[in-house]
């Protein structure tokens, strides 16, 4: 069993002034036939009521165009 830790945090990472959850997860497996572990990000946007529960968006360092690999991506959030 892997342990898994996770980083979160809150920002208005879209500017649309509310405030955003951010979630990181390194280490996450990544897409493709053999994935990566290079971590992940999740944003869940927020709304004047609160944290929206759909349109979330979830990134790894690779849709950055970062090494593959890097498991410390999503390690930290800072907002």
């Amino acid at each position: 069993m892997r342990k898994q830790t996770l980083a979160v945090d809150v920002a208005d990472v879209d500017g649309d002034g509310y405030a955003d959850l951010l979630i990181g997860a390194p280490g996450e497996i990544g897409p493709g036939p053999k994935g990566n572990r290079s971590g992940a990000v999740t944003v869940l946007r927020g709304s004047k009521t609160g944290i929206a529960t759909t349109g979330a968006t979830s990134f790894n360092l690779a849709d950055l165009g970062g090494p593959k690999g890097l498991a410390s991506f999503g390690f930290r959030t800072v907002g």
